[in-house]
């Protein structure tokens, strides 16, 4: 018996092939290799070009809005060639789906020397980000996020910078004939923005913790990070942006599935500020999308039944399953034994993730076989 099945990618499919007019044929190529597959949904990671600043980071500390190398203008505008309308009319043709992803948060960071893993000078940031730099997220010595990890994420305690934050999804709703957008959140505990504890350590930006001061008597300064009610009241914030978000989506009439992938196990999740359970309770997205960024069976059974008991059958939970990169599911045999382990668990479906280590990897086939519901039918490589 067939069912759904989900794969994630670039804009063109495989991440190294560039989104230019030239490569229209290897986009139609690889939607090919979806459909023979029996794929049903692509979400691509996609951000509308957008204006950003090339800034310097000259390593004193400190930002002044005014200190820019250049301005760079939105890479589609240059290109005069938007992939994503191309993507979704090509993917509509073969029965395929197609609901675009953005890593929330994210308006700006270095650059990295990839073979050394080293932070580089240079860094981009949105418009928006460069000019407010009060609304960047802190730690609780008064660090910024940039100081902290060379990435800029705005604090979710401000309107402004929530509605910044839904802009990208809004106009993908608004401009594309899309079948849905997907909010990826944070997933990995990141050294640097995590305690001992494995609490975020951002959300002491002023407007949250005067917030707290007024609404729960006590001073967020003084206690540690890792209390649970301060953590849930900064979690709250992020509930707050996801909701708006369903409300500016709007228009019954033509609805855009929204849906999110998360950190797997809620009972932790709170931990990262995903309170995603409430997100369910409330009726504000409409299909969890579990990551589990691990080749351990035990692990994927154990946080995709976790939450099946929170979702308790209110939207589909999709088991996303990760083949880039050991030690994940790498050959066609871990592929099938995480599904088999997800689904037992109380997945409704699965989803591969992503499409340019299921070609680096040959794992077509096994792909396919998920998709009819069977075994992958190939031997190990």
């Amino acid at each position: 018996m067939s069912r759904r099945l989900t794969i994630w990618g670039g804009i063109g499919g495989c991440n190294g092939v560039f989104p230019t007019e030239g490569n229209r044929e290897m986009v139609c190529d690889f939607l090919d290799q979806c459909a023979e597959a029996g794929v049903n949904r692509f979400i691509p990671g996609y951000i509308p070009g957008r204006e950003m600043c090339l800034r310097f980071d000259h390593g004193r500390g400190g930002h002044d809005p005014a200190d820019i190398l250049a301005v760079l203008p939105g890479f589609y505008s240059v290109h005069g060639w938007d992939p994503l309308s191309f993507l979704v009319e090509e993917a509509h043709k073969r029965g395929i789906e197609v609901h675009a992803y953005n890593a929330v948060g994210y308006t700006g960071m270095t650059g990295i020397d990839y073979q050394s893993g080293t932070r580089l000078p240079e860094w981009r940031l949105t418009r928006f980000a460069n000019d407010h730099p009060e609304l960047w997220m802190r730690r609780q010595d008064g660090k910024t996020c940039f100081d902290v990890s060379g990435s800029v994420v705005l604090s979710y305690g401000t309107r402004e910078a929530r509605l910044h934050e839904q802009q990208p999804f809004l106009e993908m709703a608004r401009d594309y004939d899309i079948d849905g957008v997907q909010l990826e959140f944070q997933i990995e505990s990141v050294p640097e923005q995590v305690d001992e504890h494995g609490v975020m350590v951002y959300g002491y930006e002023k407007a949250i913790v005067e917030d707290y001061r007024r609404e729960m008597g006590r001073d967020p300064m003084a206690i540690p990070n890792h209390d649970r009610d301060w953590t849930l009241f900064r979690a709250g914030y992020v509930t707050r942006f996801v909701r708006e978000l369903r409300q500016n989506l709007g228009a019954p009439e033509r609805k855009v599935s929204l849906t999110v992938a998360v950190a797997s196990n809620p009972e932790t999740a709170w931990k990262r500020l995903q309170d995603w359970p409430a997100w369910v309770r409330e009726g504000l997205v409409d299909e969890i999308h579990l990551r589990h960024l691990t080749g351990n069976l035990a692990h994927i059974f154990e946080d995709t039944r976790a939450a099946a008991r929170a979702v308790a059958g209110r939207v589909p939970l999709v088991a996303q399953l990760v083949c880039w990169g050991p030690p994940k599911l790498v050959t066609p045999d871990l592929l099938r034994q995480g599904a088999d382990a997800a689904l037992a668990a109380g997945a409704d479906e699965v989803g591969v993730y992503r499409a340019d280590s299921i070609e680096r990897l040959n794992l077509w086939s096994a792909v396919g076989a998920l998709a009819r519901g069977g075994d992958t039918g190939v031997e190990n490589a």
